[in-house]
């Protein structure tokens, strides 16, 4: 699923000087590691999920795809520390040398250290084993370990030689920098120098150009997960906070590949009918479980003028959340409801309802959501739901969960923020009422202490078989409003909770209002940077913990128009029966 914040040059924007060709150097396991960082490759398109076979079976990862170069870099790395171990003669006189540096820094020898160095430069890139001592890390080299204990003297030391800039950006096993460990071990001190010495060796390691492991993590971003395990500890070490705090200024910048990847514009906007704009990202989250789907319009639905814009917030894994989105708008196309001419609000309505209560049957008949007798599900996520239908004259939301939209209608000196959805907790009284009917609890504002929704599709630990949907402890029916259109309109702007939890509709209004072109929102890459300038506020600027995603469509034209001079008037990218997504 591509995500990211246009506006911030893509990492390929920078260009990267050569890299060297891998070379042994007199000890064993060593390898000239490259100057710059391997770059994951800039998506080309915007699938808003995993491809799925017809049995549900996941064809492929959700990762993005990994940078050739990195996976030639960890298999060097390894071919190194297979030497390393095979090499067990020369272990000795390095292993004294590795461990010296996991020793307190007030007992450590840095004349010593600087003159072992001098007299063997190639100990600088030599790599260690658990192999060969359970102390050490697999693919580690002095400055990973270094890194690792924050030892600050030990590498400063390591960067007053030439082979410094090698080591720099070399990678262990795991595809990790020395930065990399650092930021994992939240070694403030140490990030520092990193940081410094890879600027100075010609690119800086932070917003789009930041290094990427096999898993997809910068270091802001495994600082990231860091932070978050930390503050889910019942005590929380405030030093350590203070701590993460600092390291998530020094290390994140905007497009930033595993906090806020930046993608152009292009990929994340368009429509022959209603123009839209999208933005997301993981955030501060490890992973990113949101996915999304906008068409415009629906396929097969060029004359009725029929669109659909959806968000869909995974929890406890994305699987949900793309099947939905992989789903939902040929569903939608196909219903009864929506070949009929004039569409009927009502009508529609229903086929949102019906289509969403589908979603959540079929998803349960996934081989990964089905436990057996002797194990649990494979897959255990859920997912909310927000969708918007417009037609020529009536806006549409169907909303199952805590995802919220607004529509912003103009008053003469601003927008009013209309809400389009009411959101689902277990703290409303009729939703704790049905959850304590279906024989569970509300417990710390959560069904059974675990979810924080009392709606969405999936979460089949919370139903029980045979009980009717609206019965559910977590119910997949959808509450559906129907709004007549007015002149008023300018955008529909719909976002997941990650947005809202720090973001309010009064906030949104103002965000318009400041950056409303003179013409109003007509244009995709307008629509685009306003959400993108939403993303970085709630991610950034009030640290929202959660994934992030938005949408805004533009809302521009009279409720008389047809849906054929709708498309002339709008006609921002070409008029295709296929999704834009």
């Amino acid at each position: 699923m591509a995500s990211g914040v246009a506006g911030v040059a893509p990492s390929s924007a920078m260009p990267l000087p050569p890299r060297p060709a891998p070379a042994l150097g007199a000890a064993a396991g060593v390898v000239q590691a490259p100057r710059t960082p391997p770059q994951r490759p800039q998506p080309s398109t915007t699938s808003v999920c995993t491809p799925l076979s017809s049995s549900g079976v996941r064809q492929g990862t959700p990762r993005k795809a990994l940078a050739p170069e990195i996976a030639e870099l960890v298999v060097q790395a390894a071919a190194d520390t297979a030497d390393a171990v095979v090499a067990k003669n020369q272990w000795k006189r390095v292993n004294d040398l590795f461990l010296s540096l996991r020793t307190k820094s007030d007992k450590f020898d840095k004349a010593k250290l600087r003159a072992r160095l001098a007299a063997d430069p190639s100990l600088i890139t030599t790599r260690v084993s658990t192999r060969l001592d359970g102390r050490h890390r697999d693919g580690f080299t002095l400055l990973h370990t270094a890194a690792e204990c924050g030892h600050t003297a030990a590498i400063e030391t390591i960067l007053e030689f030439d082979e410094a800039p090698r080591a720099i950006w070399s990678v262990d096993l795991q595809g990790r920098t020395p930065l990399h460990i650092a930021a994992e071990a939240g070694k403030l001190r140490a990030c520092r120098l990193l940081k410094e010495a890879m600027i100075q060796n010609g690119q800086s390691p932070v917003g789009a150009s930041a290094p990427v492991d096999l898993s997809g993590l910068t270091p802001a971003a495994w600082n990231a997960r860091a932070e978050s395990a930390l503050r889910s500890k019942p005590r929380v070490n405030q030093e350590e906070l203070t701590d993460r705090s600092a390291l998530k200024e020094l290390l994140f910048a905007p497009g930033d590949p595993g906090v806020l990847p930046a993608t152009p514009f292009q990929t994340r906007s368009g429509g022959a009918v209603q123009v839209f704009g999208i933005s997301d990202a993981p955030g501060w989250r490890v992973s990113m479980e949101d996915a999304h789907c906008a068409y415009s319009p629906l396929p097969g639905h060029a004359d009725t003028g029929l669109c659909l814009f959806a968000i869909f917030d995974g929890h406890g894994g994305a699987f949900s959340a793309r099947f939905a989105a992989s789903q939902i708008g040929r569903r939608i196309a196909e219903h009864p409801a929506t070949k009929s001419f004039p569409l009927d609000p009502g009508a529609l309505s229903q086929a949102l309802v019906d289509v969403i209560l589908a979603l959540d049957q079929d998803l349960a008949a996934q081989p990964v959501m089905q436990p057996t007798p002797k194990y649990r599900a494979e897959d255990a996520s859920g997912a909310t739901v927000l969708v918007a239908l417009t037609t020529p004259t009536h806006l549409l939301v169907a909303n199952c969960g805590d995802s919220h939209g607004v529509l912003l209608r103009a008053d003469g000196q601003g927008f009013v923020p209309i809400a389009v959805a009411s959101p689902h907790s277990p703290q409303l009284e009729a939703e704790a009422k049905r959850i304590h009917m279906a024989g569970h609890r509300v417990e710390n504002g959560r069904v059974d202490g675990n979810l924080a929704v009392s709606r969405a599709i999936g979460d089949f630990q919370f139903k029980t078989p045979g009980v009717a949907p609206e019965n559910q402890a977590v119910s997949p029916v959808p509450e559906v409003k129907i709004i007549p259109r007015t002149m008023k309109d300018e955008m529909l702007f719909m976002a997941c909770d990650g947005i809202w939890d720090v973001m309010t509709e009064d906030d949104i209004a103002a965000f318009a209002m400041r950056a409303r072109p003179e013409a109003g929102y007509q244009a995709p890459s307008e629509l685009t940077q306003f959400c993108d300038s939403i993303i970085m506020e709630a991610c950034v600027e009030r640290c929202s913990g959660d994934n992030v995603s938005a949408i805004a469509v533009s809302m521009l034209h009279t409720s008389s128009q047809s849906s054929s001079q709708l498309a002339r008037r709008i006609d921002f990218g070409e008029e295709s029966e296929d999704a834009a997504t």
